[in-house]
């Protein structure tokens, strides 16, 4: 029998949410979504009229959705586990309580009841559960991903390789600065050791971040899994990759290397503001930007 999944990991599929962190589901995920759309919308309630209609259009997708996602797993899961004459089909080692959904099914099933198309491609973090794991391949575990100087990051997997990418390779630069959004300064605020996030409670902002950040990772690496520990109240996100903040070595190396040095005034470097000996500026930064 091909790739069965779990009916939550099916739902992901049908609303087209690849990336779920670990400890969350998906429907705690379009809830996180929901939270931040309806926080945005009640904060520019004194704004213009075209701005508040956006943010209000935001909210509605965002309720649909999440409407969506209960309304399919209460579907999926009466015909996996009740129906008698449905497209479903499920494995051997399903139970009624944790129902395991063939893909191929789930494909026939979802196109004929809702018209919703999934591709047969499955991404990798739709694994099943159950499945047996290659521990001869790489994990997350394996990783070791350093952040050099000017917003360039390297990863290596065992003793591999360095290879070098730029935050703006894998969605960590904003589009209007340049400087680091909120997944890179999540990256290197982990990289200086500090909590993220910095408060005990974890809140809608925060787990879609790690839910971005973890498909930037995916996307660096082309890795399965997931990059992070499930979080608790102590650690927080505590990433299961080795991360070291390399930029201060790779900015003296540079300038050693360096021929010429070209004095126009330089984008923020967040090496400023992330201080070693007062790691409170980090949290501070991410409190204050969305954090």
């Amino acid at each position: 029998m091909g790739t069965s999944i779990t009916v939550e990991n099916a739902v992901a599929l049908m609303i087209n949410m690849d990336f779920i962190p670990d400890g969350e589901t998906v429907l705690s995920m379009t809830e996180a979504y929901l939270e931040i759309a309806s926080v945005d919308y009640e904060k520019a309630l004194s704004t213009d009229e075209f701005q508040l209609k956006l943010l209000e259009n935001r909210m509605k997708a965002c309720t649909i959705r999440r409407d969506l996602a209960i309304l399919l797993k209460e579907s999926l899961f009466e015909d996996a586990t009740y129906t008698e004459d449905t497209l479903i089909e499920c494995a051997e080692y399903s139970t009624d309580e944790n129902p395991l959904v063939t893909l191929e099914s789930l494909i026939d099933w979802a196109f004929d009841r809702f018209g919703i198309a999934i591709s047969n491609e499955t991404n990798s973090v739709h694994e099943k559960p159950n499945a047996v794991i290659n521990t001869q391949l790489p994990s997350w575990e394996n990783v070791t991903i350093k952040i050099y100087a000017g917003h360039k990051l390297g990863y290596a997997i065992g003793n591999g390789t360095y290879i070098r990418v730029s935050f703006m390779d894998i969605g960590l630069m904003g589009k209007r600065k340049l400087e680091p959004n909120h997944l890179g300064v999540t990256l290197i605020v982990l990289s200086l050791r500090r909590k993220y996030p910095p408060t005990k409670t974890l809140e809608g902002k925060h787990k879609t971040i790690i839910s971005k950040l973890k498909k930037s990772l995916i996307q660096l690496t082309k890795l399965s899994g997931d990059p992070f520990y499930k979080p608790n109240e102590t650690d927080g996100y505590k990433p299961k990759f080795t991360i070291i903040d390399d930029r201060r070595n790779s900015d003296e190396r540079a300038k050693k290397e360096a021929i010429h040095v070209h004095m126009d005034a330089k984008p923020k470097d967040f090496g400023d503001v992330y201080d070693d000996a007062n790691g409170d500026e980090a949290d501070d930064w991410l409190q204050e930007n969305g954090g």
